[in-house]
């Protein structure tokens, strides 16, 4: 097993090497701390979305009730134009 002995150098590179570890620290703890922000925002975002999500079934399924009674009532309408045709042809045809 071989042993070297430390050179004068060695504390400064151990004390520059602490440095550039804190260093590291900190920005590690800066990209958690954006992180969790951006979770954060990411979170708020989701439900945002659910809410516009159920409000445009809301109106989606407002919108099909709508089309189906427009329908409806074209379909009435159109019955009852054909009964005036018939009633103002007879009336034609007696008069």
């Amino acid at each position: 097993m071989s042993f070297n002995t430390p050179t004068p150098q060695d504390p400064m590179a151990y004390a520059a090497l602490i440095r550039l570890l804190n260093q590291v620290r900190s920005l590690l703890q800066d990209i958690n701390e954006e992180t969790e922000r951006f979770n954060q925002l990411l979170t708020e975002q989701k439900t945002a979305l659910e809410e516009q999500n159920c409000a445009l079934q809301d109106s989606s399924s407002n919108l099909s009730e709508y089309e189906e009674e427009v329908e409806r009532l074209s379909a009435a309408f159109k019955k009852g134009a054909t009964v005036l045709k018939q009633q103002e042809k007879e009336e034609a045809d007696h008069g």
